[in-house]
């Protein structure tokens, strides 16, 4: 039965009628409560659904102004653009001139009228059509790529026919951005609600220098004042590469309606002294982000970073500006309390340079401390206040695709502990010890040779930023050992409520997105290490959708713990960034295994990663490949039946509930014999493994593996035939390049 009405029951809506474009706008607020898993499969259907409508009322789909076409195409897109209402307009170009495109049948160059360029021509038929128009174009949405170049009088000669109810415009632009600039883009569409000036891809790699401002016109002065003085319902501003200066700030100031504000690589801005070099031109961000949160209540999504050649210093200063809005000596009344509106906050490193591990930047430092600083004086009646516990996502992102490690110093993880409401942590160069996951101290008794047993432990304050700081090696695991004390000392406390998380593990559970970095030392327990990493991550955080680790060595094999991330039902996206993966070499493997071969080819060891194993029918199946003399499956269903199962997160993890979090098993191989009764159990239940997995990603850092990574893919492909396996490789860069949006 077709859900589409007959056309003898249903008739055409009158002209006159209000528009009937909103449905999509009500479409994507219910698909934004879907997981994106539901929202593509039901997402597609409706759309279905909608198209075959459009198609029923002969409704037009976005409106393409191309260079390619012929005039009278081009003529009648724009003049649908001025009779039709509430619709998107998409210029779109070519890189070559339109001469080249007369066999297509463009007859421009039989006209004796010289040739345009398309910016040019695109405004003279709009011209054209608005002369012969008496109506007002009434578009929604205004797209300007990049495959035509405009020239800024010309993007305001253009939004001065077509910005009347402008609701979204999209630029690309090639040059740094102006305050007047956008001043002038404001007044000229005074409903608008989006304001998006990126760079063109070509340019957004390259690191821009400090930028001299011109001299300040009459003009300029007075359209800045326009639009300050002017209310306008801006919502979200998205500036790439703007000059920044204190015009700018206060233009921002002026919109108290913004809700999303991304300040992408802002160009620092230069004074012209006549004797000397030049010198940047300090800019006020404590007061600005002071007045921020008072001038704009609804701001939610901040994103602020500058570069050039004095990109660090400027990065420092956004930082400390960032976080002493009331200024250091008051931590109380800190950014945690002013930007409490804010709900997703993002930064760029600009001093992640060349190296292998590097020390925390003065970024890092000035970011993270604040995160895991508490209030000093809890007001009456209300518990310890950690400074953006309320965040929903957190971005510590590398600039212009610069590699490097960055030691958190176990500031990250104590941010972590503190931030139930974070759902998304993009943090690819940032890396996590082990020996904060490790809850069973599963690594204590090997560190422990390294300790001298006549020297004195450093006292540790609250803030571990400044008891690991500045410290040497020796001394810095020494402060480490005494933090294992009172975790264990924590663990073992009997009143520790069921509802609560424990002080010592991350407190979000509900983390959907998590790209992080590990450290690979040169230690003998690299296995233990991989098992408390997997294990901790798929007991900690059972929602999580993408997944993105970096990591100098992955091993496939199950008793190295890769298999504990099949917990992770929800999973969609899995990535490894990493050097080297480890091959299985049948060559070799009597002589590992002592003349007991456990495998024979490397497929044998991602067997696990099958969606059923071999033989599975639904009740009877082969007994679990892990490659561990573990007892028969016999008993480990005796110990579902029996009751002797271990918990695992993801029955009670989705409510957020920590009386079934078991972590007693970490870092040992009882974690994948848990498992592997985990995974019976749900084979007993027809339930796959990882049914919702997509793209499986390993991205190599070096080209020399490329042999390996083919084989690698050959496996997966075989393995997996549902998932898309992907395997990449960048010349001496070991993170994927950063996305700008």
């Amino acid at each position: 039965m077709t859900l589409l009405p007959s056309k003898s029951k249903i008739s055409r809506p009158p002209q006159g009628c209000s528009p009937v474009f909103d449905l999509p706008e009500i479409l994507e607020n219910i698909f934004d409560h879907l997981s994106p898993h539901k929202r593509r499969t039901v997402a597609s259907l409706v759309c279905k659904q909608w198209f075959a409508v459009a198609r029923h009322f002969s409704l037009p789909t976005d409106f393409v102004w191309d260079i390619m076409a012929t005039q009278e195409q081009r003529l009648l897109v724009l003049q649908h653009t001025i009779t039709a209402s509430y619709r998107t307009l998409i210029f779109r170009g070519h890189d070559q001139r339109h001469r080249d495109h007369t066999r297509h049948g463009n007859d421009i160059e039989n006209t004796s009228e010289p040739v345009r360029e398309p910016s040019d021509l695109a405004l003279k038929e709009l011209r054209q059509i608005s002369t012969e128009s008496s109506s007002t174009a009434k578009l929604r949405e205004l797209v300007l790529d990049h495959s035509i170049s405009w020239e800024m009088s010309k993007v305001f000669e253009l939004l001065e026919m077509t910005g009347h109810a402008l609701r979204i415009l999209r630029l690309v632009h090639s040059q740094p951005i102006l305050p007047e600039t956008v001043a002038t883009i404001l007044l000229s569409c005074p409903q608008l609600d989006t304001l998006s000036i990126l760079m063109p891809p070509e340019q957004r790699i390259s690191r821009s220098s400090p930028g001299v401002p011109p001299a300040p016109s009459a003009q300029s002065s007075f359209v800045l004042e326009a639009a300050m003085k002017a209310r306008l319902p801006l919502r979200n501003l998205i500036l790439q590469q703007p000059l920044m200066v204190d015009t700018l700030l206060d233009l921002i100031l002026s919109l108290s309606y913004l809700t999303q504000l991304r300040v992408l690589d802002g160009v620092l801005a230069m004074s012209t002294a006549e004797d000397g070099p030049p010198i940047a031109i300090l800019l006020d961000l404590t007061a600005f982000l002071a007045q921020l949160n008072l001038v704009c209540p609804m701001l939610y999504r901040l994103q602020l970073s500058c570069q050039g050649n004095l990109g660090a210093t400027s990065s420092v200063l956004l930082s400390q500006g960032l976080f002493t809005a009331r200024g250091p000596t008051s931590p109380e009344k800190g950014v945690g309390t002013e930007l409490a509106n804010i709900k997703e906050l993002s930064f760029q490193d600009t001093e992640l340079s060349g190296g292998e591990i590097l020390p925390p930047s003065k970024l890092m430092l000035a970011m993270l401390a604040p995160l895991t600083s508490a209030r000093v004086t809890p007001i009456q009646g209300r518990p310890r206040l950690w400074a953006f516990g309320h965040l929903t996502r957190l971005e510590i992102l590398p600039s212009n695709h610069e590699k490097g490690l960055v030691q958190s110093f176990q500031s990250l993880h104590t941010f972590l502990c503190h931030a139930p409401n974070l759902e998304h942590l993009i943090a690819p160069n940032v890396m996590i010890d082990y020996e904060d996951l490790d809850w069973e101290l599963v690594l204590l008794p090997l560190k422990a040779m390294k300790y001298t047993q006549d020297a004195a432990l450093i006292p540790v304050g609250d803030d571990p930023n400044e008891a690991f700081r500045g410290l040497g090696e020796l001394a810095r695991q020494r402060a480490k050992k005494k933090a294992y004390d009172a975790r264990k000392k924590d663990r073992l406390q009997p009143s520790q409520k069921p509802s609560t998380p424990p002080t010592h593990v991350w407190a979000c559970r509900r983390l959907r997105t998590l790209h992080i970095a590990f450290p690979e030392p040169n230690y003998p327990d690299n296995a233990a290490r991989s098992l408390i990493l997997f294990g901790y991550i798929s007991k900690a955080c059972p929602r999580l959708l993408d997944l993105q680790i970096t990591k100098e060595t992955i091993n496939f094999r199950p008793k190295d713990g890769l298999c504990l991330l099949s917990r992770l039902h929800d999973l969609e996206r899995l990535t490894f960034v990493t050097t080297h993966v480890h091959f299985f070499d049948p060559r070799t493997a009597t002589e590992i295994q002592g003349g007991k071969k456990l495998f024979q080819t490397f497929e044998d060891e991602l067997e696990w990663m099958r969606r059923f194993p071999k033989g599975y029918n639904g009740r009877s199946f082969a007994t679990l490949s892990t490659g561990i003399s573990f007892s028969s499956l016999e008993d480990s269903r005796q110990d579902i039946f029996q009751g002797r199962g271990t918990p695992i997160s993801r029955n009670k993890g989705r409510d957020q509930g920590w009386d079934d979090l078991n972590l007693s098993s970490l870092g040992t191989l009882r974690d994948v014999k848990d498992w592997k009764s985990e995974r019976t159990r749900d084979l007993m239940n027809c339930r796959p493994l990882w049914p919702a997995l997509e793209s499986l990603q390993v991205r190599y850092s070096n080209a020399e593996y490329r042999n390996e990574g083919r084989k690698l893919q050959h496996y997966l492909a075989k393995i997996r035939p549902d998932v898309r396996s992907d395997i990449l490789y960048s010349k001496g860069e070991p993170f994927p390049p950063v996305r700008v949006a």
